[in-house]
């Protein structure tokens, strides 16, 4: 059984608050496939184990019209809210970053998931139900980053 709380703190609050307030140093270390070693790092300085023995990956999967998406692919959550995914987007030449989520739905949304997104001062935004199809889902984060 993972521990659910360690790694919600993981993907809600630690890796967007790295986000916003170093991105240029974790862009650094997810472009160097440097996932991995960041999990263990979190994990350690928790004392629990790592639940991100497999099924971890950061890729960029789209640079378009200046906006790069970088998708870190967690392992298949066992609890809402727990993610499936995060995706990263940022310009090249600007401040702006958003930090989005897919979160596991629950029973109610037979089980599809959520995107939502976490603003820098730790908000919660949630945009609703969304398929698992990656295009629609990296066309509606575009969307949306590019009306902030």
């Amino acid at each position: 059984m993972v521990n659910t709380m360690t790694r919600y703190d993981f993907e809600h609050n630690f890796l967007p608050s790295t986000f916003y307030s170093s991105s240029d140093l974790l862009i650094s270390v997810l472009a160097r496939n440097g996932i991995k070693t960041l999990t263990n790092t979190f994990f350690k300085g928790t004392g629990s184990p790592n639940p991100y023995k497999s099924d971890l990956d950061a890729e960029m999967v789209l640079n378009d019209e200046g906006i790069t998406v970088i998708k870190i692919t967690f392992p298949t959550p066992e609890s809402e809210p727990l993610c499936y995914a995060s995706f990263l987007l940022f310009e090249e030449d600007s401040d702006k970053l958003c930090f989005f989520t897919l979160e596991r739905g629950n029973k109610d949304t037979l089980f599809i998931p959520f995107l939502c997104s976490w603003t820098k001062d730790g908000g919660h935004c949630n945009y609703g139900l969304i398929s698992f199809d990656d295009k629609k889902i990296i066309e509606k984060c575009i969307s949306i980053f590019k009306r902030m």
